[in-house]
């Protein structure tokens, strides 16, 4: 429904579902470098895609589809043997902190901003630490206490425990559907008024472009949207999906936040739903187990919604409540926020009282916000409504 579906070169899918292997001449390419048959399917079958076209080795949980190595994600052939011959162990690819009060996790987060001074941070808070599973970890990406850390959004999840040897492309919603959304954030009827007062003034009125260039103030600005709307871009893509993701649509983005106390919200309250309505309680720091991670905020992989035009129209009051950032993932990087963690803190300390947000101020209810407004109005997507 979302996806465009493309197949792992990795896999012979001539076969049933159930007898899917690793193609002979992919495995002949692992156990050329070295590595025992099962050694070479148990490499496959983590995620790391090897081509006898190409001499360089992928983790696809953050690699991303290129052809150059880096050391840690893309690997040469001869330095991918050398460190997975073994399991051989790395250096802490980051600092662990065990906080023991709200201020100790401030002085923490300023020790790790000390230690990256030229980058930005941003951060998330969970209730739970988890690791990823898979048989062989990257060694290069491993802490000794956290294993490897998954920050792998849902919709890879999902198709993890369901089809995980393909390389889907995520597509979201059409233009179409989106324009039926957001036009409703318009004054409409006055908008098709003005525009037919002009045309019966004889002012040329019947392209996009037309409209953006037109004498009324109002259709200016609304044939700039339709025009934004249309011809956006990869800039574009993003805010939509943004806004998909914070109304509770499945997206290959991760929610990341440049405000530590929305963080502290999420580290310390569980979702839930009760009667149709979702829900956050609060669960202190979950007897020790909360975690912040603090990343680097990376240009590229990862968003704000200052830069957005289609949010600036929307104006979309849960991301901006929420300070939000998106990091972006692919189905050849699926786990890519990982990447970027500079620090984690688990949250060493008992929690009576909630901190500086609640839930229905990072959750506007409906006649708050009224992208959500007009966005339920149309019945077309379950979104999370609290």
């Amino acid at each position: 429904m979302l996806f465009h579906n493309y197949s792992d070169p990795n896999f012979d899918w001539s076969a049933s579902p159930s007898s899917i292997q690793p193609r002979k001449d992919l495995i002949e390419v692992i156990e050329n470098m070295g590595f025992s048959r099962d050694m070479a399917t148990s490499l496959i079958s983590s995620g790391y895609v090897a081509s006898k076209y190409s001499p360089t080795i992928i983790d696809r949980f953050h690699g991303g589809p290129l052809m150059s190595s880096d050391g840690r994600t893309r690997f040469s052939q001869a330095h991918f043997r050398e460190i997975f011959d073994d399991g051989g162990c790395m250096n802490s690819p980051f600092p662990l902190y065990r906080a023991k009060s709200g201020q100790d996790v401030r002085e923490c987060v300023e020790k790790i901003q000390t230690s990256v001074q030229s980058k930005s941070l941003c951060f998330r808070g969970q209730t739970s630490h988890y690791s990823l599973d898979r048989k062989i970890k990257n060694p290069t990406l491993t802490h000794p206490t956290l294993g490897e850390t998954s920050l792998v959004p849902s919709v890879w999840r999902h198709m993890l425990s369901s089809t995980p040897h393909v390389f889907p492309e995520f597509v979201g919603i059409s233009p179409l559907e989106w324009s039926t959304i957001l036009y409703k954030l318009w004054p409409m009827d006055e908008i098709c008024s003005r525009e037919k007062a002009l045309q019966e003034n004889d002012e040329w009125l019947y392209t996009i472009g037309d409209m953006e260039d037109c004498s009324d103030e109002l259709l200016r600005a609304f044939g700039k949207f339709r025009g934004d709307l249309l011809f956006g871009g990869p800039l574009l893509h993003v805010g939509l999906l943004t806004m998909m993701q914070h109304y509770g649509l499945p997206t290959p983005f991760l929610d990341l936040t440049t405000d530590l106390e929305v963080a502290f919200f999420f580290a310390t309250h569980k979702f839930g739903s009760l009667d149709s309505r979702a829900t956050y309680e609060f669960v202190g720091t979950n007897d020790g187990q909360s975690i912040i991670y603090v990343l680097s905020l990376q240009e590229g992989d990862m968003h704000t919604n200052e830069r957005d035009q289609v949010m600036k129209v929307a104006k979309p009051e849960r991301p901006l409540r929420q300070s939000c950032v998106v990091a972006s993932t692919n189905a050849w990087s699926i786990n890519l926020p990982a990447d970027y963690i500079v620090g984690a803190i688990f949250l060493d300390y008992d929690m009576d009282v909630a901190g500086q947000y609640g839930a229905h101020e990072l959750f506007p209810r409906p006649c708050e916000d009224p992208l959500l407004k007009a966005w339920a109005s149309t019945g077309t997507y379950p979104l999370t409504i609290f």
